[in-house]
């Protein structure tokens, strides 16, 4: 920072110091000055312009400089100006104390020529390695968060819809304890009825781990095409990790490894077949009400050894039994006074929540670890996914005597702009093809979204602000619901006004509530944490009664 393009203020009560300062720092080639003639004045120049460093005087009336330090130092915006404390004292109290509130340094009167130059050009110096630190940290904090939302872009957040083809209900959710993770998940479908899933965690965390979890994914992606494209038999799930774990060790310079759980499920007969390196072995949640670990005694990690061997197992579940599987970091979760979650605790949750859908499961033992931890910073990634297997021929109207009929949401982001219609009626479209809704039931309920959500799109928010809601789909085995939550105005929809009668002139509004009403079977609302939550719920078999009727 040259002299010239310095801002400099000078704060003393006194016009000849002021004057005098002015013309020193002047022969120093500081030309961009500023005085001030009091701390008040002082005050309401730092929040009205930017100064690079202030010469500040102690004693002035009104408000002294030590008042004057503390009021900048307690606001978050100003705090990071250096102050050069100026007075003809010259007790060491003085100097402690301005050091003690803040101070940058300390100068007395009169002032030494060679001292003001050498202390003036040090304090800038400092502030200008410090600015350049503070964009260095922005524009790393900036490429942090784009390279966390690339990592979470790679992982599903759109997961299978169950349909009586594809019975398998799952979610998942990975969070990273810094700004990105090494822990990841995937599930898929390869070929007509295998379901491959898996859950990782990869030893270190930031940005080296986040890059062995994308490679760890990408190699088991590439392994299943590969396998399904060359050969015939089916899956071997050791001998698809003994592949990966190959490619693993290759240009493993750092040494880092990954510990995995890959099972791939026959959903044709509930046979799972999978592989444990080195990871928590998951729960199984059956439809009994039974909660266990399963026996899966972890092999090697991934990248320790490019030979390893890795034995298969093979678990049957029934119909409605789940899965649930997880990072180290859910039950190694640590609260204030460093207490683990616990194995223990989280087989609790598990055995208490047996019944829920693999939405709900991950969501309750995620509150469950965030109410444990409370305010203690999150010391390692946590990952949950939870399956659950649902044949259906298994699927029933009521829950079943420890079972609950299979349910499944997903999660739509929608911007606050007309164009999103679409998408919310794609979605609703492939769940229809899907599940083989009556096209009458899926047309209303079409045409139902479509009011809802338009409606929160032009009147949630005044003109001209960006926003974004979201759109949640939740199918259940006879209904399926859309619940619409914004943070826009609060608004009750099923306030509106009822429509006149035929032979009156509309009002406006409440035409397209009064149409909504008449299309689906439940119209609900809520405001809850300062969000409006809209709930449409729509029989899925209504167009197939009205048919036989």
């Amino acid at each position: 920072m040259t002299s010239e393009v310095a801002a400099l203020l000078i704060v003393d009560d006194n016009e000849d110091n002021r004057y005098t300062l002015t013309r020193r720092l002047n022969r120093e080639g500081y030309t961009n000055l500023t005085t001030a003639a009091n701390g008040r004045e002082a005050l309401s120049r730092l929040t009205t312009q930017t100064f690079d460093l202030v010469l500040l005087d102690i004693m002035m009336p009104d408000m002294n400089g030590y008042e004057v330090l503390e009021n900048v130092k307690a606001n978050p915006a100003l705090r990071d100006i250096p102050i050069i404390m100026i007075s003809a004292l010259n007790e060491l109290d003085s100097v402690i104390r301005c050091i003690e509130l803040g101070a940058e340094d300390y100068l007395t009167k009169p002032f030494n020529a060679t001292l003001l130059r050498a202390r003036v050009g040090a304090s800038l110096d400092k502030k200008r390695l410090r600015d350049e630190v503070r964009r260095n940290l922005r524009r790393l904090e900036e490429e942090l968060d784009a390279a966390r939302v690339l990592q979470l872009g790679m992982l599903p957040r759109q997961f299978p819809v169950w349909s009586p083809s594809r019975p398998v209900a799952v979610h998942a959710v990975m969070r990273p304890a810094r700004e990105v993770g090494g822990d990841l998940y995937d599930c898929f479908y390869t070929g007509d009825r295998t379901f491959c899933f898996l859950v990782g965690d990869v030893s270190g965390k930031g940005a080296p781990a986040a890059m062995f979890m994308a490679r760890t994914r990408s190699l088991v992606r590439i392994a299943v095409d590969l396998w399904r494209e060359w050969r015939s038999d089916e899956i071997d799930p050791a001998a698809l990790i003994e592949m990966v774990n190959r490619e693993l060790c290759q240009n493993n310079d750092d040494r880092m490894f990954i510990t995995l759980f890959l099972g791939l499920i026959d959903t044709a007969t509930g046979v799972l077949s999978f592989v444990n390196a080195g990871h928590p072995a998951p729960h199984l949640l059956c439809a009994n009400g039974e909660t266990r670990q399963i026996e899966a005694k972890p092999a090697v990690p991934l990248g320790i050894r490019r030979f390893a061997r890795f034995a298969g197992r093979t678990l049957t579940i029934q119909p409605g039994d789940a899965l649930f599987v997880c990072s180290d970091g859910v039950f190694e979760a640590l609260n204030e006074h460093g207490d683990l979650f616990s194995m223990e605790r989280l087989t609790g949750v598990l055995r208490a929540a047996h019944d829920a859908g693999p939405d709900e499961l991950v969501r309750i033992v995620n509150d469950a670890v965030d109410a444990f931890t409370g305010a203690a910073p999150a010391a390692d990634d946590i990952t949950a996914l939870a399956l659950r297997w649902q044949p259906a021929d298994s699927v029933t109207e009521h829950s079943r005597p420890g079972g609950r009929c299979m349910i499944r949401s997903i999660d739509i982001p929608i911007r606050n702009e007309i164009s999103q219609l679409a998408t919310v009626r794609d979605a609703l479209d492939r769940i229809g093809d899907e599940l083989r809704i009556p096209t009458p039931a899926l047309m209303q309920l079409q045409v139902a979204a479509d009011e809802i959500v338009s409606n929160v799109i032009k009147y949630a928010w005044p003109d001209g602000v960006d926003a974004e809601f979201l759109v949640r789909i939740t199918i259940r085995p006879r209904t399926v619901t859309l619940e619409i939550i914004d943070d826009g105005a609060a608004f009750d929809p099923r306030t509106a006004p009822e429509p006149p009668p035929a032979d009156q002139r509309p009002r406006p509004g409440g035409i397209g509530i009064h149409m909504i009403r008449k299309l689906v079977d439940d119209f609900a609302y809520q405001r809850i944490d300062g969000r409006n939550h809209t709930t449409l719920t729509k029989n899925r078999m209504a167009g197939a009664a009205q048919k036989q009727e």
